[in-house]
């Protein structure tokens, strides 16, 4: 019985170091880094963003796949955002260097995004590491994997284990400062290529696009919706307890804030004005409910 469950084990092994020897390619389309921004430098800052592929350009010759960033929420101080939207840069990869290179806005000048073929020992750099004052680098303590899709992928550790995944970037943030900053906290909260999605599969990842439309979501209901003075928001999911509650008009500008502390909450209409309004529920996690409601 020893032996076969030794057997086993030394298979398995076996069989993961396998799978984490095939390289897994960065995404070139398709695919979004959802992220979150905290400061207390200043003025307190709460800042949840995405990064998507957008459109391929050319760069002396060269293609890349440009990167966006479509819109910010931010949760506490919107006068503190000084974060540009759209385009962020560009990139390119070389599968056989295992490496992606980006070119950031207003230059023509290649940095290394992501480098994987490092080492124990090795420090991470990333192309805006050289531009922050990193208290603590991200230096590779460990290597090891992560089951993403059916699949191991290498995944190389920190002492406070952050990670850079193979084919996903850093757990700081794709386009984010590779190391500890000074009152300033960067961090990936999911990844999404299609329909992978990392961390947790089983929670939502979808990017804010700026385009807020009606859809139907099982994790929370408002009634009655229309409404003329008042309607409930009951949430079903205990994951957006405490969450914040933001709602948009038709311009895109935020109207109305509100934390939902329990499973019911009373909206009230105050000086809204008829009409349609969008609507976002935001937890800690940056994980997103969005849906529509009509004032009468």
């Amino acid at each position: 019985m020893k032996t076969i469950l030794f057997l086993s084990f030394l298979f398995l092994s076996i069989f993961s170091n396998a799978q984490t020897d095939v390289y897994h390619p960065f995404p070139e389309s398709n695919a979004s880094w959802n992220n979150v921004y905290y400061s207390s430098s200043g003025c307190w800052i709460e800042l949840y963003y995405s990064t998507i592929i957008g459109p391929d350009t050319s760069i002396n010759g060269v293609t890349y796949h440009s990167l966006q960033t479509p819109e910010f929420v931010d949760i506490y101080s919107p006068s503190c955002n000084g974060f540009p939207i759209g385009y962020q840069g560009c990139y390119r990869q070389d599968t056989n260097l295992r490496q992606v290179f980006f070119v950031s806005p207003g230059t023509n000048t290649e940095n290394v995004l992501c480098d994987f073929n490092l080492s124990i020992g090795d420090t991470v750099k990333g192309w805006p590491a050289s531009g922050f004052f990193c208290i603590t680098p991200f230096v590779v303590s460990s290597i090891d994997s992560v089951f993403l899709g059916g699949n191991y992928r290498k995944a190389w550790r920190g002492a406070a284990n952050q990670m850079l995944i193979e084919g996903i970037g850093t757990t700081y943030g794709l386009l984010s400062p590779v190391c500890n900053l000074f009152e300033e906290q960067y961090s990936l909260l999911c990844f999404k290529q299609d329909t992978l999605i990392y961390p947790d599969g089983t929670e939502p990842c979808s990017p804010l696009n700026g385009i807020r439309s009606p859809e139907v979501n099982s994790k929370l209901n408002i009634a009655p919706n229309p409404f003329n003075n008042s309607s409930t928001l009951t949430v079903w999911d205990v994951n957006f307890i405490n969450s914040n509650f933001i709602l948009y008009n038709s311009f895109g500008e935020i109207v109305f804030r509100q934390i939902v502390f329990g499973l019911n909450t009373t909206l009230y209409r105050s000086n809204l004005s008829a009409g349609v309004y969008f609507y976002m529920l935001v937890n800690s996690k940056g994980n997103m409910l969005n849906g529509s409601l009509i004032i009468n």
